[in-house]
């Protein structure tokens, strides 16, 4: 791993200086054999209210290289709601550097109901979530406060307290993301404890967990990795920054590489529409600023009547981009 150097190496403020004042700091990769690019941050002086300023203090930076303990690569279940009635919801975070299309990647949310060790439903999901986001899938009869931010509803059978929730990926029988409960145990009415059990309570994952527990048969304690809350408590359930998350994000797969024959664009240059034949994936498109303008998806036409003369870039995945004419 390469170590990094930073210019300039310390940061300092001058005494009175405004508040929103801002020192940018470069951290630049040593040789080491790698091709690692720079970063840049930047570090703001804000006001803090009612406080002392005292004596120069020194702070110590570490940097970690992502896909170390402290970084996630894939979703994971963020937040559990199981309350009266039919006031029930699963919240997955994306810790992830890419946003994820749910339906693409056969994304699935699984029951296991009374310790039966294989799954009594399985939900597919649809949709994407952007990294930092998160996706709620609520039962349809859930409160009016949970249906509002939920992305997807499910009816039939819901979860108690005393049975497991699993995501995986790739399909009902694909990986295995996270597990929240013991797959296999019927721990009787709940695991856990108090507010921090499964039973009549809202569960919250801790910032500081970057990762889901694919080991799914290990003795689970809730108040290992989450926070309860009391019964039907939905405040911080879905929409942007609604997880405090304290990880790094990092590319939850690699790029699917396709051969230069493997995607075809027609008519290209495009008028109206085009299709784009070959993806393997959903795919972003972007103008020369890099903003994204489109999305392509595999076998739907694609709407370019709106979008401007010039080149497009699809980012198929790949690597070498395609350039799109217009």
């Amino acid at each position: 791993a390469a170590d990094f150097g930073a210019l300039p190496a310390s940061v300092a403020f001058a005494a009175g200086a405004a508040s929103g004042s801002t020192v940018a700091v470069e951290f630049r990769p040593l040789v080491d054999g790698t091709n690692e690019g720079a970063e840049r941050a930047v570090f703001a002086l804000r006001r803090a209210v009612g406080a002392t300023v005292g004596a120069d203090s020194t702070f110590a930076l570490t940097l970690s290289e992502p896909g170390g303990a402290g970084s996630g690569t894939d979703l994971f279940i963020s937040e559990y709601v199981e309350g009266t009635s039919n006031n029930k919801a699963v919240e997955l975070f994306n810790a992830s550097a890419r946003t994820v299309d749910l339906s693409a990647d056969g994304y699935v949310v699984q029951f296991y109901f009374n310790g039966s060790a294989t799954a009594g439903a399985a939900i597919s999901l649809s949709g994407t979530v952007a990294p930092g986001q998160t996706f709620v899938l609520a039962h349809p009869s859930a409160a009016a406060e949970v249906l509002a931010v939920a992305q997807q509803t499910q009816g039939g059978a819901w979860v108690n307290g005393n049975d497991a929730v699993a995501l995986r990926k790739g399909g009902a029988s694909g990986t295995l993301l996270d597990v929240l409960g013991q797959i296999g145990n019927d721990p009787g009415v709940e695991w856990g404890v108090g507010l921090a059990s499964t039973a009549d309570n809202t569960l919250r994952r801790r910032p500081e967990i970057t990762r889901g527990d694919t080991t799914p048969a290990d003795a689970f304690d809730p108040a290992t990795e989450y926070e309860g809350f009391a019964t039907n408590t939905f405040t911080g359930l879905g929409g942007l920054g609604s997880h405090v998350y304290s990880g790094s994000f990092v590319a939850a797969a690699p790029p699917v590489r396709l051969a230069a024959t493997d995607v075809r664009i027609f008519p290209n240059p495009a008028r109206g529409w085009a299709r784009i034949d070959g993806l393997e994936h959903a795919a972003d498109i972007v103008d020369l600023l890099g903003r994204v303008v489109g999305r392509a998806v595999p076998g739907e036409r694609l709407d370019v009547s709106g979008w401007a003369p010039g080149l497009y870039i699809v980012l198929a995945e790949r690597p070498q981009p395609f350039l799109v004419a217009r």
